[in-house]
């Protein structure tokens, strides 16, 4: 498995002013922000051609992504499966409009370079394990998985 690599974790800690110690254990789960996501999209394409900071700054996208989905579905007191269970397995009816827009960018990174990125979008895909799902999961799944799927 591919990890971000201390190189990235430096150079994006700098490009975004991460406030981060040098000891993190999760790099882009302890620095991601819900709040930021749009500013890291936007900052990509400077980047997307080195490997190592790709890398790093799609962990960092596609976790800061989650957070923001995240915080909106933690109010309703169900867990994520249920509140993707519930709506039948439809992002239409699971997700904002607003957050599918974002999807839109998000996704676009990702598939751009999707055998580059399987890793990230196969550990969030909803499929990754039985009940459980992350926030962003149903997305992931419905965007991702049947081509991943045929490719093995």
């Amino acid at each position: 498995m591919k990890h971000v690599t201390r190189y990235a974790e430096d150079t994006l800690n700098r490009m975004f002013s991460l406030h981060a110690t040098g000891g993190e254990q999760d790099w882009n789960v302890e620095l991601g922000d819900e709040n930021r996501v749009e500013e890291f999209i936007a900052r990509y394409p400077e980047i997307r051609h080195d490997d190592e900071l790709a890398f790093g700054l799609a962990w960092l996208i596609v976790t800061s992504f989650d957070f923001r989905v995240w915080d909106r579905m933690s109010e309703i007191e169900l867990d994520f499966y249920d509140i993707m269970e519930n709506c039948q397995f439809d992002v239409t009816k699971a997700y904002t409009r607003e957050e599918l827009l974002l999807w839109e960018e998000v996704s676009a990174i990702l598939i751009d370079r999707k055998d580059f990125f399987k890793e990230i979008i196969e550990y969030f895909s909803i499929n990754h394990v039985e009940r459980g799902a992350f926030p962003s999961g149903l997305l992931f799944g419905h965007t991702f998985h049947w081509q991943l799927a045929d490719e093995r």
